[in-house]
């Protein structure tokens, strides 16, 4: 399982963030990547109906078209 600071070091690292590494400390970097992550918010669907075991639960399909829909990739 990875941690926050793992994500952000592979993607303050990778190669298409040179000019970002250049012109930015990576202290502010870290800073602006957190404040890009609180800043999404989801709204998920108001799809609830009972799973196999009987608990309240969303849709799989309807929660992931949510969170796609809000511009956010997820992960495979």
């Amino acid at each position: 399982m990875s941690t926050k600071t793992d994500d952000f070091t592979a993607w303050f690292e990778a190669p298409e963030q040179a000019d970002l590494r250049l012109s930015c400390s990576r202290g502010w970097a870290e800073l602006i990547w957190q404040a890009s992550r609180a800043a999404v918010v989801v709204e998920l669907p108001d799809t609830w109906s009972p799973n196999d075991c009987g608990d309240w639960a969303y849709w799989a399909d309807a929660v992931d078209s949510a969170i796609e829909a809000a511009g956010v990739r997820i992960k495979e």
